[in-house]
């Protein structure tokens, strides 16, 4: 087979592979691709199946967290992804979707399958047939994060609150500052 140079064929060429191999049905339409998990960016969620109804096509979307460079574990994740799309995501983690996971050799907690023996020699195999993946794992801690907090002052006079940021807070004299709603000297206080 063709050594790959984009990690999308690889992964829908592996999970064809998968489909074929491994789990022995015909699934529903499906994609795959490599990216962070809605509302988790970064994080340990290594895999998501994204339901048919959420997409403007009726397509399953599968997303290999970028985070994961090795190709085995990439079909591992990739495996357990395809599962949900065979359930059509009706079972979560329970239910059919543990069934066709226990029959095809995931093992493990169902919310964080890894392959056993035999699986295993079967993703192992299709490692091989794929070639190398296409794919340098990408270190989200890398991005600068915020450093800026603000800091809640309030007066104990008139309930009158305010934000304001470390620095600023540096500069008020707590103890004769007047409240810029009342007017009380000393009432203000950071909480």
């Amino acid at each position: 087979m063709d050594n790959f140079t984009d990690r999308e064929a690889w992964l829908t060429e592996g999970a064809d592979q998968i489909v074929t191999d491994v789990i022995g049905d015909t699934l529903p339409a499906y994609r795959v691709s490599v990216g962070y998990a809605p509302r988790h960016r970064g994080g340990k969620v290594l895999g998501v199946c994204i339901n048919a109804e959420a997409s403007a096509d009726h397509t399953f979307e599968v997303f290999i967290n970028p985070s994961i460079d090795d190709g085995f574990k990439a079909l591992e994740v990739l495996t357990h992804e395809l599962v949900h799309v065979a359930d059509k995501m009706e079972s979560g983690h329970r239910g059919n979707f543990a069934r066709i996971a226990r029959r095809i050799g995931l093992e493990g907690k169902l919310t964080q399958t890894h392959a056993g023996n035999r699986l295993k020699s079967t993703l192992k195999d299709i490692c091989e047939l794929l070639g190398k993946y296409p794919h340098a794992s990408i270190d989200i801690d890398f991005t600068k994060k915020q450093t800026t907090r603000m800091h809640k002052v309030s007066c104990t006079s008139c309930s009158f609150h305010f934000r304001a940021s470390q620095k600023m807070l540096d500069m008020i004299d707590f103890d004769t500052a007047q409240c810029p709603s009342c007017q009380s000297d000393g009432s203000l206080f950071n909480v």
